[in-house]
């Protein structure tokens, strides 16, 4: 289960979306994430041929709700552990952000996860992913369509936001 995404392109994605809070190019991103198609199009332009979901997954038949990807309860934690163990990954590979990104666009793209989701805020069921992005897209705050890109890149496990230790710290499915 080697990844195809590099470090580099997954890194610079991020930056590209933070340069500057309340761009057009952060509105498109949001606008993108609130369907599967959209999304898959804009990661496939802007990831340039980085984006593709592999044919096997070590999830591949688990559908996550919207609350349990936000905050995996411990029977999900549990499972997510036992077939990572299975696996045989090694400590480099479970720590890689390119491994975990591959994964939430591998569920993305089967449909086990919905792209809104990425911009949930954990244990909190007012804040569900699609009505923080409109919120975001909807205001004039620079700041709030900001947060909201934020949000989604750690939920996506990218480092850009807050370096490598996303996967320990805010990814919820690598904690």
């Amino acid at each position: 289960m080697s990844s195809t995404l590099n470090l580099k392109t997954w890194n610079d994605f991020g930056s590209k979306l933070l340069q500057e809070k309340g761009h057009k190019r952060q509105k498109e991103f949001l606008t993108s994430c609130k369907q599967k198609d959209d999304f898959s199009c804009y990661m496939n332009n802007n990831l340039h041929g980085y984006y593709r979901s592999s044919s096997s997954s070590f999830l591949s038949d688990y559908e996550f709700t919207e609350a349990e990807f936000c905050s995996p309860p411990e029977d999900t934690q549990n499972m997510i552990w036992d077939r990572l163990n299975s696996c045989q990954l090694d400590k480099e590979t479970l720590s890689d952000v390119c491994f975990w990104g591959e994964v939430v666009f591998n569920l993305i793209e089967r449909d086990q996860l919905k792209p809104e989701w990425l911009a949930s805020s954990k244990g909190n069921s007012l804040e569900e992913g699609g009505y923080f992005i409109d919120r975001a897209l909807n205001s004039n705050d620079s700041k709030m369509l900001d947060d909201c890109v934020r949000k989604i890149l750690r939920s996506m496990c990218n480092p850009r936001p807050r370096g490598r230790r996303v996967v320990f710290c805010d990814f919820s499915l690598g904690r």
